[in-house]
């Protein structure tokens, strides 16, 4: 949330906010791909975070498996997206 204004009503009227359709299936699958890599990394459940914020000496001292994106789409497939992982 932002200026008082959540994600959630953003994606229902984007195109108040100076958005399109287009835009907010970017943004969702960004997320979605940035929940993959967290995953892939080992991190535990419920921690909000970006995986660029996770230092490399703290993957180390946590024993994470390291992780990289090697292809990114968000509007592959109808707006499904494509990652590789």
């Amino acid at each position: 949330e932002r200026n008082n204004v959540s994600t959630d009503e953003v994606a229902a009227n984007p195109g108040r906010y100076g958005l399109s359709d287009n835009d907010i299936v970017r943004y969702r699958n960004a997320n979605r791909t940035q929940d993959g890599l967290l995953h892939q990394l080992g991190e535990p459940d419920g921690e909000t975070r970006r995986y660029s914020e996770i230092s490399e000496q703290e993957r180390r001292d946590k024993n994470w498996r390291p992780a990289m994106l090697w292809a990114y789409d968000p509007q592959a497939f109808d707006g499904k997206g494509r990652a590789a992982i």
